[in-house]
């Protein structure tokens, strides 16, 4: 890793961590003593192995792996946010995200909840939510994108939380959004 690209990565692991204690603090009271977020580490992504796993078998895969990809597109993205969302010992939710290239705007491009019932079945973008505003509010981004909604259904919830959708226009692609 080249000298510029390190000091870009300690750069924004001082914002991801600022953002991500500034969320655990601003969690619903209800959730103060049984979630916690972190960083995308070693262990979530050993959970998100069994996920894989548990998807295949259910026959409900989804088009991005944590696993297989996480580790290599993080390298590339030091200006990411990434988030684990745990209750307890149990991964709930994953979710990554970078700044759009003006830095305008917090992209969310792909968020994962467990296959199996959790605590925070329901609630994991909702949570994860929480940590992207903090950490747009910390790069003084305004929006928050949903980028590549995977689903109808998707778009619906995701408008009923206030965000707008976005068609595919140009090299724009399809998105929701919605200001902080």
């Amino acid at each position: 890793m080249n000298l510029a690209h390190q000091h870009a990565e300690n750069k924004y692991q001082s914002l991801r961590t600022h953002a991500i204690a500034t969320a655990q603090a601003a969690l619903p009271q209800s959730f103060q003593d049984s979630v916690s977020l972190k960083n995308i580490d070693t262990e979530a992504l050993q959970q998100a192995r069994i996920w894989e796993a548990r998807r295949q078998m259910l026959g409900t895969t989804v088009p991005w792996s944590f696993v297989r990809s996480y580790p290599a597109w993080s390298a590339r993205h030091p200006n990411r946010l990434d988030v684990a969302t745990w209750s307890k010992t149990t991964l709930c939710g994953l979710a990554i995200g970078i700044p759009t290239k003006t830095g305008k705007s917090m992209r969310l491009d792909v968020i994962e909840a467990n296959p199996d019932k959790t605590l925070l079945s329901g609630q994991v973008f909702t949570v994860a939510m929480i940590a992207f505003q903090a950490y747009a509010r910390a790069i003084g981004a305004t929006q928050i994108k949903i980028m590549r909604p995977l689903n109808q259904k998707l778009i619906s919830l995701y408008q009923q939380k206030g965000f707008i959708y976005q068609k595919s226009k140009g090299s724009n692609p399809e998105h929701l959004w919605k200001w902080l």
